[in-house]
C-alpha cells in the first residue's frame, strides 16, 4: 500500500463519460416505506452529507462501486451489509438498501494519530438506497469527520474527499452534491472510562455483545494492528461494528440516510495515560442528524442498550 488513494485514483479523476441524467442538486425527498412517511428528509441539510442520483439501477450502481474499489490495490473491503436482506430476516420491508465499509490504512492511521475518535467514522462507508425510480448513492464528507473530531491540517482528509468524490461521480454517472451543515467538535460521542485493561475490557464487550441474543457481530477492526501492517504506530485502537435489525430497520424506514451510521459501532482505546476508554454514537445525535422523529421509545431503548453494554465492559 505504498501509493496514497488519491495516486490510485489518477487514472479515473478524468472520467467525463457520464450516463444518465446529471443531478445537480437534491433538494427535497420523502421517504415512505410500509405506510410509514418521514419528514420531508432534506439531504442537503444533513451534516457532512454528500450524495448523487445514479442513472443506473441499483444493482448497476453497486456493483459499480464494489468494483472500483476491488480494483484498487490501495483499499481494502471490510464488510458489505444487504440492510433489506437484513430487515427481511426479522419480518421488516426495506427498500434496497446497502453499505459498503472499505478503507485504507495509511490514511486512516494520519486522522486517529490526531484523535482517536476518528475511528469512530472510520472506515470510509458508501450507502446506495433506493427510493421509487431513484437511486441515491451517499456519503460522509472527510470534513464532516474534520469537524466532528478536530482534525483540521491532516492532509490525508483531502485525499479521502478526491477517492470518495470519483468513487461516487463515477458509479452513479452524476455529479455530487454536498451538504454545508457540520457538526460541533465532539458532537454525538459518548465517552466512558473503563475500569479494567484495555485487554479485559475488549474480552468482557465482545462477551456481552456475543451472549445477547438480539446482536449480532458484524465486523471488528483492530486499528493499532491495521498501522502496524503498513509501518505506522498507533496506541490500542480497536472497533467492534454490530446490529440488531429489528432496531435498525425502523430508524431506516424513517430515514434511509442513517444506514449510514448503522449498523452500532464502539470503539475501544486506550489513551495518553494508558487509561482505556469505550466510546460510542449517541442514538440521539443520530435521529438528529437524519431528521428522524417520532422514534423516542426506540431510541431510548438503543440508547440503554448501548450504555448496558458500555457499563458492562468497563466495570
Amino acid at each position: 500500500m505504498g501509493h496514497s488513494i488519491g495516486m490510485a485514483f489518477q487514472g479515473i479523476q478524468n472520467f467525463h463519460s457520464m450516463k444518465g441524467v446529471l443531478a445537480t442538486t437534491l433538494i427535497l425527498i420523502t421517504l415512505s416505506m410500509s405506510g410509514q412517511t418521514n419528514n420531508n428528509i432534506s439531504l442537503d441539510k444533513i451534516p457532512g452529507f454528500a450524495y448523487a442520483v445514479s442513472g443506473s439501477s441499483f444493482e448497476e450502481t453497486y456493483a459499480a462501486i464494489r468494483a472500483i474499489l476491488e480494483n484498487n490495490p490501495n483499499i481494502g473491503i471490510v464488510k458489505e451489509i444487504d440492510h433489506r436482506a437484513n430487515a427481511e430476516k426479522v419480518g421488516k420491508s426495506l427498500p434496497n438498501t446497502r453499505l459498503i465499509l472499505f478503507g485504507n490504512p495509511k490514511l486512516g492511521t494520519s486522522l486517529m494519530a490526531k484523535n482517536r475518535l476518528a475511528g469512530l467514522d472510520l472506515p470510509q462507508k458508501i450507502v446506495v438506497f433506493e427510493h421509487e425510480n431513484e437511486v441515491i448513492v451517499g456519503y460522509n464528507l472527510p470534513k464532516y469527520a474534520e469537524a466532528r473530531h478536530g482534525l483540521g491540517g491532516v492532509e490525508s482528509l483531502i485525499k479521502i474527499q478526491g477517492a470518495l468524490q470519483t468513487i461516487t461521480s463515477k458509479a452513479a454517472g452524476a455529479r455530487i452534491a454536498e451538504s454545508d451543515f457540520l457538526p460541533n467538535t465532539g458532537e454525538g460521542v459518548i465517552t466512558l472510562e473503563s475500569q479494567n485493561s484495555y485487554e479485559t475490557t475488549l474480552e468482557k464487550l465482545k462477551l456481552s455483545i456475543d451472549q445477547n441474543e438480539n446482536l449480532k457481530l458484524i465486523a471488528e477492526l483492530d486499528h493499532a494492528k491495521n498501522a502496524a501492517r503498513v509501518g505506522l504506530e498507533l496506541p490500542p485502537t480497536y472497533l467492534l461494528v454490530f446490529g440488531n435489525p429489528n432496531a435498525g430497520t425502523p430508524l431506516m424506514q424513517a430515514s434511509n440516510t442513517i444506514a449510514l451510521d448503522l449498523p452500532q459501532k464502539m470503539l475501544l482505546w486506550e489513551d495518553d495515560q494508558g487509561v482505556t476508554r469505550i466510546s460510542y454514537n449517541d442514538p440521539d445525535y443520530l435521529a438528529k442528524r437524519h431528521q428522524i422523529q417520532g422514534r423516542d421509545e426506540l431510541l431510548g431503548k438503543i440508547t440503554g442498550a448501548l450504555g448496558n453494554l458500555a457499563n458492562a465492559a468497563s466495570q
